[in-house]
């Protein structure tokens, strides 16, 4: 685990910052959902220059909490398995709610970045600030 998260910031730090569409002037609110506070910090950081508001919940119950406290997410950036309740939960319990809100789940499980359906994708732990902009500008278009 500490391997990941040193390999992670490694990534954030040597990541080429000028191949990055920045969402100047962006109303889009995140929700990253992850029980790693370090995965968070780093997330949280990569979506802020990118230009992104960005909220944070350490597990699916919480981040279902946070998500009815604030009507203007945009997008849930899910870790897939969790304690009390997995992504995929989550975004089941969130689609109950009627509210339309794209998701991106996201596992360390080797597989690489594929779209489950219209309104969420699937990416592999690790992530670049890159790839991470990428996904959420194909899921928010």
């Amino acid at each position: 685990m500490l391997a990941q998260h040193l390999l992670l910031i490694l990534i954030y730090l040597i990541q080429p910052k000028e191949f990055i569409m920045v969402a100047e002037n962006n109303p889009f609110h995140i929700l990253i959902v992850d029980d790693d506070p370090v995965i968070r910090r780093l997330t949280r950081r990569m979506l802020n220059s990118l230009g992104y508001e960005v909220i944070e919940a350490e597990n699916g119950v919480d981040a279902l909490n946070r998500f009815n406290e604030n009507t203007d997410i945009d997008l849930v950036l899910s870790d897939l398995k969790m304690p009390k309740m997995n992504g995929l939960e989550l975004a089941e319990e969130i689609r109950q709610l009627q509210r339309t809100s794209k998701f991106i789940l996201i596992s360390g499980a080797n597989n690489s970045f594929r779209q489950i359906d219209e309104d969420m994708y699937y990416m592999q732990k690790p992530y670049t600030r890159e790839s991470l902009g990428q996904v959420i500008t194909m899921a928010l278009s």
